[in-house]
């Protein structure tokens, strides 16, 4: 995994809307048809809790919007999710979630990158399709922050150990945890992940203001995003 265990805090009241969706999966299309329905402002902030990649067949494209994004000005955090510490491995550290990473669809993800490549440069070429030569993809998954935490409000990828402090949580809880973590949620804050994908396709509410964003794209074909100030959720198919 990424080496440095990075936590993001963010002041709500510094941007007009805050949206927040998971679970993209390299399903391009749908991103960008949230980006249309929301209308993005460059005031606004838009989280997106983890696993852009895998399964889909346009996750490399997905990294470069959000890249794109970030250069024209828009206010884009993306969390580290188990999806990218299992891409991060195995394209630039080890083979230790290779196995796993192909059995879950990364192999989609290599695809991706190698079309692409191919597309850009127009002709085969060992070096630069190689995906660990990707510097730029090793340089944006290794600047995401493993949650973010407002005054408000905390964001992470899958589970939040509510009994320990921010600073105490340990990373395979919130890059991997299924437990039924929002029972024990006394932090007095919001909180907002993904991970665990939903069978009906909606957003859900859990008891001590919980919510799970992952609405389960890949075989849904749906992703669904909320703006937390309002409450509001949008549905993308």
């Amino acid at each position: 995994m990424s080496s440095n265990f990075k936590i993001e805090y963010i002041n709500e009241n510094d941007y007009n809307r805050i949206f927040v969706t998971s679970d993209i999966h390299g399903y391009y299309n749908l991103f960008q048809k949230l980006l249309n329905k929301i209308d993005l402002k460059k005031d606004d902030l838009l989280i997106i809790l983890g696993d852009s990649c895998d399964r889909g067949e346009n996750s490399i494209e997905l990294y470069l919007k959000y890249i794109e994004l970030q250069e024209q000005g828009y206010q884009i955090e993306h969390i580290w999710g188990n999806h990218e510490e299992m891409l991060y491995e195995s394209a630039f550290i080890s083979s230790y979630y290779k196995d796993l990473w192909y059995k879950v669809g990364g192999d989609e993800t290599v695809y991706n990158y190698t079309q692409y490549i191919k597309k850009i440069i127009g002709k085969d070429d060992k070096n630069l399709l190689d995906i660990s030569n990707a510097k730029w993809l090793k340089n944006f998954l290794e600047a995401m922050p493993f949650i973010i935490v407002s005054d408000k409000s905390i964001f992470v990828h899958a589970g939040f150990d509510c009994l320990k402090s921010i600073e105490e949580q340990e990373v395979d809880y919130l890059v991997w945890n299924r437990d039924n973590f929002w029972e024990n949620n006394n932090t007095g804050k919001n909180i907002f992940f993904g991970h665990t994908p939903s069978m009906s396709g909606k957003v859900r509410e859990y008891p001590n203001n919980v919510f799970c964003l992952d609405t389960g794209t890949f075989f849904n074909y749906r992703l669904g995003a909320m703006e937390i100030k309002s409450k509001q959720i949008f549905y993308l198919e």
